[in-house]
């Protein structure tokens, strides 16, 4: 997108940009702006839009200062147009992840303004100058340095010439020791400045460059860009481009600071811009590439938001030249939205290091020798790049090919689920009630052509919490056991009915006869009927199944076991089996709980929630199993001696695959359906 007074950093080889000027200004736009940066990759010259997360900086900032540190992107203050603020925020360029710093010391804070420039050195920020929102502007020379490892905001005291007010300048970093101040304005159009200052770190003291009389120096300016070539390396030299002149037209001119000798050189013209950036690409100790980006072209109006913008890029690639008596960066090339491919951009960076490395040797043999050995470095790494490429295509394949396995998985659960419910119903619908559980008195409510309307008294289970369970979080879990119970519908589960909150807390269900446990425990040491067997197993199966598939997230039940599965007679002389007691339940992506349920039961993952899935249910599921089949309590230390009594191969097998500690390789709940069905 178009734009100017913007941020602009790296993330490794590629250009990250964001907030500025656009020509949409709206506050829509700026919000949905606030969600994505810009990427631009210089091999492709290709600019992209990527999505951000985490607490990023107000919709529509502009004007702010920013300064990069290893992997992170750090921006202070700037306005939306309407406020102006002293917020410190940072990207991680990896994860593309914003997140305010929160200072100790908010009080000690810079004023809230724009304009101003921050530099960053060791494990601090150092924040200078720009404007403060008060009527007509207030220019300020204020200074502070923030500590990042301790979120403390100081005021340093600084010895030496110290900058006048000034707004709209750059602040440089050309080592780890020292930084540059270059240009600004305080507000006047004879404000505009063209002085050079620089502060060393390490002493907090500031020095102005003095102009010599023979020397070249650049005019004043202001909104103009600069960036350090090598920085932090040998012959670190500062590049200015463009900016605002005295009567607010955009310069075009290219200059270079000497650091080291505090000479400037002037070394071209590019397009006119101001409220533009720079940023350094380092390619090589001798090769850096600098890309300029956006800004605004024309005469300045007045109005930021009717200002014209410009989305130009331009690339700017410097060699290193060292002659017997100094080393200065040359400009050897301008790429203005040219689109090379990157195969052409590798020969061309081949082709410059070769000729600098042949200005610092004349023996032709080695020359050649250094040419092949770069060459072939270069087809190793594009070999490698393409192995990395083919690597990615095929992980990405085996992720589709997952999430298609897992789409198929789900469809034919539910499947399942459909055919198990047919089937219940027509071994007697959920919603049928016994006589023995319905009285029917004859007090009459009304009577219409079909039917007459009496009150009637229906039996129903009532759970009551406990009275010396009174603390809030007993509470909390009563309450989710409502949530869950009014949430699902099925044959297989408990039929919730209602609840009572105020008072003692009581939850009603429908009413049902006995449970597994109290079944198990009438035939000791006996096997129940196959049948039996098998038709509690499916219908157990059927509610986890219909549980795990719920959407848009599985909900686990934790607590399955023999006391928490109830049953009621069917008709061909077996039992409807359904599962309750949700007081454990929960959907899996709101686990914040270990050890849930019956230990017992309880899978080995089971105590941390973050390995929770629906795969710890089928874990309790095959311990279930084997106290249905022994009809003995599945105690863990008899449990190996339980499972040898096991005389049927293919139940033993199933319960082995349910019990398996890797929780990947247990089957699903669809999948134990079929494998019940094959038994039965």
């Amino acid at each position: 997108l178009a734009r100017y007074d913007h941020i602009s950093g790296c993330a490794g080889s590629k250009l990250i940009v964001q907030g500025g000027l656009i020509d949409d200004f709206s506050e829509k736009n700026k919000r949905r702006l606030r969600s994505v940066v810009e990427v631009f990759d210089p091999y492709s010259e290709l600019w992209a839009q990527k999505p951000v997360h985490g607490d990023s900086p107000a919709p529509g900032v502009y004007l702010s200062a920013s300064t990069s540190i290893h992997n992170g992107l750090y921006t202070f203050g700037g306005s939306d147009g309407k406020n102006f603020f002293n917020t410190l925020h940072r990207l991680d360029t990896n994860t593309l992840r914003w997140s305010q710093l929160s200072p100790q010391n908010a009080d000690g804070a810079p004023m809230p303004k724009w304009a101003c420039g921050m530099v960053s050195f060791k494990d601090s920020l150092l924040v200078i100058g720009g404007n403060r929102p008060r009527a007509g502007g207030e220019w300020t020379d204020e200074l502070h340095v923030y500590k990042i490892s301790e979120g403390v905001w100081s005021c340093p005291a600084t010895t030496g010439e110290r900058p006048p007010v000034c707004a709209d300048l750059t602040f440089t970093a050309v080592s780890d020791k020292r930084a540059v101040l270059f240009g600004g304005h305080n507000g006047s159009q004879e404000g505009f400045t063209n002085n050079v200052f620089i502060i060393d770190f390490s002493t907090m003291n500031w020095s102005k460059l003095k102009k010599t009389g023979g020397g070249t120096w650049p005019e004043e300016r202001a909104n103009h860009a600069a960036c350090c070539l090598n920085h932090g390396q040998q012959f670190p030299q500062l590049l200015v481009t463009g900016g605002l002149d005295r009567c607010f037209k955009p310069l075009s001119d290219v200059w270079i600071l000497d650091t080291e000798i505090g000479k400037w050189r002037k070394i071209g013209i590019l397009k006119p811009r101001a409220g533009h950036s720079l940023t350094v690409l380092q390619i090589g100790p001798d090769l850096t590439e600098v890309v300029e980006f956006g800004g605004t072209p024309g005469q300045w109006i007045g109005n930021f938001e009717k200002q014209c913008k410009v989305a130009d890029t331009a690339i700017l690639q410097f060699r290193l030249v060292e002659t017997s008596d100094q080393s200065q960066w040359e400009l050897l090339s301008v790429s203005d939205n040219k689109q090379r491919g990157s195969h052409q951009r590798i020969i061309e960076k081949f082709r410059f290091a070769v000729e600098s490395w042949q200005q610092s040797t004349c023996n032709k043999e080695i020359t050649q020798l250094q040419s092949e050995k770069r060459r072939v470095g270069e087809l190793e790494e594009e070999k490698e790049k393409v192995k990395m490429e083919l690597q990615h295509v095929q992980a990405r394949a085996n992720v589709l090919q997952q999430r298609l396995d897992e789409v198929e998985r789900r469809e034919h659960d539910n499947l399942v689920v459909q055919e198990q419910a047919i089937a219940a119903e027509q071994r007697g619908p959920s919603w049928e009630v016994n006589d023995d559980e319905l009285e029917v008195t004859e007090e009459e409510l009304g009577c219409g052509g079909w039917a007459k309307v009496k009150v009637a008294k229906l039996k129903v289970a009532a759970k009551c919490l406990h009275s010396q369970l009174v603390y809030d979080y007993h509470r909390r879990i009563f309450r989710r056991e409502m949530d869950v119970a009014a949430r699902v519908c099925h044959p297989n589960l408990l039929r919730f009915l209602g609840a009572r909150l105020e008072g003692g807390m009581t939850i009603l269900t429908e009413l049902m006869p006995t449970s597994l446990r109290a079944l198990v425990n009438r035939h000791p040491q006996q096997h129940l009927p196959l049948n039996q067997f098998l038709s509690i197993a499916i219908d157990v199966a059927n509610a986890l199944n219909y549980l795990h598939n719920m959407t848009p997230y599985p909900i686990i039940h934790r607590d399955l076991s023999s006391a928490n599965v109830l049953l009621r007679p069917s008709s061909d002389g077996g039992w409807i089996a359904k599962v309750s007691d949700y007081g454990t339940a929960n959907f899996q992506n709101l686990l914040r709980t270990g050890n849930p349920g019956n230990p017992v039961y309880t899978a080995p993952e089971s105590r941390d929630p973050a390995l929770q899935t629906p795969k710890m249910d089928i874990y309790s599921f095959g311990i279930l199993l084997v106290e249905m089949y022994t009809c003995e309590f599945p105690a863990p230390e008899h449990r190996d001696e339980l499972m040898e009594s096991i005389d049927n191969p293919a139940i033993l097998h199933l319960i082995r695959q349910c019990l398996n500690e890797g929780k990947d390789r247990r089957p699903s709940a669809g999948q134990l359906l079929e494998l019940l069905q094959a038994i039965q």
